[in-house]
């Protein structure tokens, strides 16, 4: 069902990208939700980007909290992250077209800072990291669903690009492309397929449309 959603305080087995990790302890936001879309393939894979911008629009109108984006999928404050969003997809075989996606978003809600693993310590941040929020769980879980549903009713027109540039961390900065070699790079920009455009040392630029970056704030 298109905008069925599904809400965890907790998980046993997060994943994250690749078939990596994704730690879940108790006073997160998990949830993943259900899109079927009708249009390009090329539009569905700018499901991440709009689902970065919806959480971010949610948390500002209900938390009164500033977020930044780390591309593609990471979401930040004060330097250090809150959220990650997963997309997959299932494909239609006799069409070739995309069948549904589901969006997976993990939001460090009222996770104290001894709730994480020892090695993300320094690394994760909560909204609310004291273990209180003054905005329920399920009213934030709700708002994220209804401005993804928004921006998904609109992705084609790629109305989201503008605050998801204004609130990207990368543009101007030193930037680490993870690959099987890892190659240093300044980040110059987004274009409108929301692809990091970067500028290796040798003055060449490349436009990432998938991948990892590193950043060092």
């Amino acid at each position: 069902t298109q905008g069925e959603v599904l809400l965890a305080e907790r998980q046993s087995a997060g994943g994250g990208r690749r078939g990596g990790g994704f730690a879940s302890p108790a006073g997160g936001l998990y949830r993943g939700m259900v899109l079927r879309p009708w249009f390009d393939i090329s539009d569905a894979m700018l499901v991440t980007t709009a689902a970065a911008v919806a959480v971010s629009r949610a948390v500002s109108k209900l938390c009164g909290i500033e977020l930044d984006i780390k591309w593609v999928n990471d979401l930040f404050l004060n330097g250090h992250k809150c959220c990650g969003i997963l997309s997959e997809a299932g494909t239609d075989f006799e069409t070739g077209g995309v069948e549904y996606i589901v969006v997976g978003m993990g939001t460090n809600y009222t996770t104290k800072p001894e709730e994480f693993p020892p090695e993300l310590r320094d690394i994760a941040i909560s909204l609310y990291p004291q273990g209180h929020a003054p905005v329920p769980r399920a009213q934030l879980a709700a708002a994220i669903r209804q401005e993804l549903l928004e921006l998904f009713a609109g992705l084609p027109k790629h109305t989201f690009l503008p605050e998801y540039r204004r609130r990207s961390l990368a543009p101007g900065r030193e930037v680490t492309v993870l690959a099987a070699e890892p190659c240093p790079a300044k980040a110059v920009g987004i274009d409108e397929a929301a692809r990091l455009v970067v500028e290796k040392r040798d003055g060449s630029r490349v436009a990432l449309s998938a991948g990892e970056i590193s950043i060092r704030l």
